[in-house]
Formats: C-alpha cells, sequence, structure tokens
C-alpha cells in the first residue's frame, strides 16, 4: 500500500471540513417587539424591495386579505388591504424585483386537514412610500396537487428561473414542489414534487414524521436570498440557514446538512424572511406581543 494512500483517503473530508467552516456564517441576535393588536398571528414575512430595510407581514388564517409594512425596531405598522383576493388560510410569501418594479407573491396554501382540493398564490406589485404603501394585484395562481391535497407552510422564488417554490409541512418527508411565473393564465397549474427534504434538523439525524402530523423540524417558512445564494427554513424548535454552490438546484440545496442558526425560544415560529442583501435573516412568531428575532452577519 502506497504511503500516500491514508492522506489522499482523508483529502475529501480535509476539503469537506474547510469548505464547511468557510461558508458557515456567523450570527449577532436582536429581539424586538411588535406590540400592535391588528398583526398578533405573524404567519408570513417578506423583505420588501420598495420600501428597503421595510418588511410585508401577515397573519394566519382568520384575518382578511390584508397586509402589513414593518420595520424591526419601530412599534407601528401600515395595513394594506389587498382587493380582489381571499384569505382562507395566508401561511408563507416572498418577494423578488425585475429592474425598477417589486413584487410579492402571498400564498393561500395553509390546508391543516389537508381537504382543500385547489391553493391560491397571488402576485401583488409594490408601490408608494412606506408611509402610503401601496399593492396591486396582477394574477392569481391557482395550484392543484398531483396526489392530492397538502398542508403547505413554505413558499420562495427563483426571480432568475422565474420559478416559484413551495415545502409541505405534514408528511413523512417535507416535500419540495414548483411551478412557472409564467404559467398560462385562467388554468389550474398540476404541482408534481421534485422530492423530499430529509435534511431537518441534520441529514444524519432527520427521521420520518407521522403522516399527517407535524414536528419541531416540521417547516413552517421558507425564503430564497435574492441572489440565489442561500436558503433559510424556519420549523418550530429551530431556524436553518442553507448555503448554495453555483447553480445547484434547489431540491440538492435543501437536502445539505444546514446551520443551525440558534435561535431562541419562541411562541410559535412561523415565519422567516431574507433581507434583500443578504446579511439579514428576520424570523417571527405567533402571539401578542409579536415576537422578532433579527439575525445579522458578523462575516461573510
Amino acid at each position: 500500500m502506497s504511503r500516500f494512500l491514508p492522506v489522499l483517503l482523508t483529502l475529501p473530508l480535509l476539503l469537506a471540513t474547510l469548505s464547511s467552516s468557510a461558508t458557515e456564517r456567523h450570527w449577532q441576535t436582536q429581539e424586538y417587539t411588535l406590540n400592535q393588536r391588528p398583526l398578533s398571528e405573524l404567519s408570513g414575512l417578506a423583505a420588501s424591495g420598495a420600501h428597503p430595510g421595510y418588511y410585508w407581514a401577515h397573519n394566519d388564517s382568520g384575518d382578511r386579505p390584508t397586509l402589513y409594512l414593518i420595520k424591526p425596531g419601530e412599534d407601528k405598522l401600515k395595513s394594506v388591504s389587498v382587493r380582489g383576493a381571499s384569505a382562507a388560510d395566508w401561511e408563507d410569501m416572498a418577494s423578488f424585483s425585475e429592474g425598477d418594479a417589486h413584487y410579492l407573491l402571498v400564498g393561500d396554501i395553509g390546508d391543516n386537514l389537508a381537504i382543500r382540493p385547489m391553493i391560491d398564490i397571488y402576485l401583488l406589485r409594490e408601490g408608494g412610500a412606506p408611509q402610503a404603501p401601496s399593492l396591486t394585484l396582477l394574477r392569481r395562481y391557482t395550484l392543484v396537487f398531483d396526489g392530492g391535497p397538502r398542508d403547505v407552510e413554505g413558499l420562495a422564488v427563483d426571480p432568475e428561473q422565474r420559478m416559484v417554490y413551495l415545502l409541505s409541512k405534514r408528511e413523512r418527508h417535507p416535500k419540495l414542489y414548483r411551478f412557472s411565473l409564467d404559467s398560462l393564465p385562467d388554468e389550474p397549474v398540476l404541482l408534481s414534487a421534485l422530492g423530499e427534504i430529509k435534511s431537518l434538523p441534520t441529514t444524519e439525524s432527520h427521521t420520518p414524521q407521522r403522516k399527517g402530523g407535524i414536528t419541531q423540524h416540521s417547516p413552517t417558512g421558507l425564503d430564497f436570498a435574492a441572489d440565489g445564494s442561500a436558503a433559510v427554513i424556519s420549523t418550530l424548535g429551530e431556524s436553518y440557514y442553507f448555503v448554495r454552490q453555483g447553480q445547484q438546484s434547489w431540491l440538492s440545496v435543501l437536502n445539505t446538512s444546514p446551520q443551525a442558526l440558534g435561535a431562541p425560544p419562541l411562541r410559535q415560529a412561523e415565519s422567516i424572511a431574507i433581507s434583500r442583501d443578504g446579511n439579514t435573516i428576520l424570523l417571527g412568531s405567533e402571539g401578542l406581543p409579536t415576537k422578532l428575532l433579527s439575525f445579522q452577519s458578523t462575516s461573510h
């Protein structure tokens, strides 16, 4: 046996370790409180493209089709009703920009009992100023799952691919789905699973959950960085940061062991978003007062 063989065998492991440490980021945590009764069941967050430093938010089921513009550290909000939309169970949202135009995707996608034959996602355009924001409904995507209804609480968008991604919750393993922003109008979109996610809390310790049930590792929120370099997933127990390598598929990205953010315990972590510059992650919890955790990157 060559005396260099042991070194060659350990080299891939060493390189993987160095790569992991090189891409792992360090985060400084700041807690904010928003004591505004209209937003007492925070379930979705997305960074605003039109209003830097602000985030759009919405409640869980039971609210009207209303979005709230908030800024971490400020105990106030602006509400905007989305005319032409309905809100059976809004669970997540995402944002993206094209040139000077800024858009939101709002997911009426929750289905705890897996009984909804169709779910909806609304495409909105942002406008106005932070003091008087406006939203214009551009289109409604009606979605049908191949194989029957699914409970979904994760929604993200890849504007470069022009693809919208959804992450299911109450399955033995969460499943990732996607559809095109350019899907034909006035036609239901059929969603087929791209594959299962088996990385929560790590690829080594992931276990199946009871079908229809939830665990501390069930996804409650999803977001992609605006430049496509990373993804985040929130769960009831922890939140996770995934690094993307080049043009790696999102299914592959979400099946790598993530970096746990080390979030302090929250009443019910239901929403997560990445800032437009990619250096801040905002995590939100249901309940009043509304708790917001900001993870600010201290390394690049």
